[in-house]
């Protein structure tokens, strides 16, 4: 805008400040317009700090939801064992409560071969040249190889034999304090795994340590034979691992540790809670919320409450709904827990409760419109607003839009009102030119009449 009077500048004015004129009335178009696009400008951004708030508190009760909305979510199992020495067990989140006899009658063991004594390391063998051995690994219809030694020392063999990547290792072991060596040769464990040398030369013998076996165990009566010492299909949910026969049976106990679903379960009700309070500022008119007067914010925070407070999508026998286990909305609007009800429906019906939140499955995803639970049914609606095509992600793109529009505008009005300036001074211009040859004319005039000869002057 102008910020010299050049009318004036140029004594072409007519006595005033045409500078001031311009700007005033350039101003006077700018106000009115100016001031719409900024209360749109300022109302968007509004809306999209509101829209920011609600995903984040959305967000944070979805975490929440994450722990409750699979069936292994509610499992948390200690596992309390009479032989622990014979036997460990683990369990992870698809184990149930149970008890289990677990007799161990034997372990696993892998095949184990020796050679005879070498002064070195590098004693030579077979007179120092290259030979062959046949390592013949299984029980029954033997796989059968050839290993080339062809630096014939007793770390040359083992270098050999480890070379072959066959289910044999080969170790070389100093067994006196004169620094003699032997080569152990190790297989897998389980009888199908055993393993054979034949063919070494005649300085190169091989006697047997161990021989390969299964191993064998008994839970709930039934027997269990595998190769290695660790069970991890026997009980649901456990993986057996064992060290020594037991004495007897050992008895195993499965234990969920409910305490921990109950701590979850506060959790949740503090984060609905922080969520809901957030949506209902956000879209309160008496206290200016961001997205006061936003229909589709208040519809999400009455089907949230809904949820809440509704029967359960995949309902139990006897627990059907949050208030079955104690938790309430109240008249204001947020949930309260009654620790006392929870404690008897955990202790009562404990499954129906996992039902109600999980539907009793494992890993659910957005995909599809089955029934997931309380849990799974909410994480996919707060999910679903900001996702590609939901209500979050397309508002916030059609809002951007506008600011990129209103920000045009105002481009676009200030382009407007340079021409306007640019048009009012070369009005003013024009005037002041028109009231300067005036006054010139008037000054000519009065100074011809001023000199009249029969002016009757003194």
């Amino acid at each position: 805008m102008a910020t010299i009077d050049y009318v004036n500048a140029l004594n072409a004015g007519a006595g005033f400040d045409t500078k001031a004129l311009v700007s005033a009335l350039v101003e006077a178009e700018r106000a009115p317009k100016k001031g719409q696009i900024d209360s749109k400008m300022e109302a968007a951004e509004l809306e999209l700090s509101g829209i920011g708030k609600a995903v984040s508190a959305l967000g944070s009760l979805d975490n929440q939801l994450l722990k409750l909305n699979d069936a292994v979510d509610f499992s948390n199992i200690n596992v309390a064992n009479t032989q622990t020495t014979a036997l460990t067990i683990t369990a992870n989140s698809l184990a149930k409560e149970a008890v289990h006899a677990v007799t161990v009658n034997s372990i696993a063991a892998e095949r184990r071969e020796i050679s005879g004594s070498f002064t070195s390391a590098d004693t030579a063998i077979n007179g120092g040249n290259a030979f062959d051995l046949t390592i013949a690994i299984g029980a029954s219809n033997p796989t059968s190889t050839t290993v080339r030694v062809t630096s014939a020392t007793p770390t040359g063999v083992v270098n050999a034999i480890n070379d072959a990547n066959l289910d044999v290792t080969a170790e070389l072991l100093q067994t006196g304090t004169d620094g003699t060596y032997k080569i152990q040769l190790v297989g897998k464990t389980g009888s199908a795994n055993t393993f054979s040398v034949t063919a070494p030369p005649s300085d190169l013998s091989f006697t047997s340590l161990q021989t390969a076996s299964d191993a064998s165990i008994i839970v709930d009566s039934v027997t269990f034979t595998r190769a290695s010492n660790t069970f991890n299909d026997v009980i649901t949910g456990a993986t057996i691992a064992l060290h020594t026969a037991t004495s007897g049976a050992a008895n195993v106990t499965f234990n969920n540790d409910k305490s921990a679903l109950k701590d979850e379960l506060k959790s949740f009700v503090t984060t609905a809670n922080e969520t809901l309070t957030t949506l209902k500022s956000l879209t309160d008119r008496a206290s200016g919320g961001e997205l006061a007067g936003n229909t589709v914010a208040r519809q999400i925070e009455r089907q949230i409450k809904d949820t809440l407070t509704g029967i359960s999508s995949t309902p139990g026998n006897s627990i059907t709904r949050l208030s079955d286990i104690g938790i309430r909305i109240t008249k204001t609007g947020v949930l309260e827990l009654d620790e006392t009800t929870l404690d008897t429906a955990l202790a009562a019906n404990y499954e129906d409760i996992v039902t109600m939140f999980s539907a009793d499955t494992n890993a659910q995803t957005n995909a599809g419109d089955a029934n997931r639970g309380i849990a799974g049914d909410l994480s996919k609606y707060i999910k679903d607003l900001s996702s590609s095509t939901g209500y979050f992600t397309t508002r916030i793109n059609t809002v951007n839009d506008n600011v990129t529009k209103f920000g045009e505008d105002l481009t676009a009005l200030e382009s407007k009102l340079l021409r306007l300036e640019q048009r009012y001074t070369a009005q003013f211009a024009a005037m002041a030119r028109v009231v300067n040859e005036m006054n010139t004319l008037g000054d000519s005039l009065t100074s011809t009449f001023e000199n009249l000869p029969y002016n009757n002057r003194d």
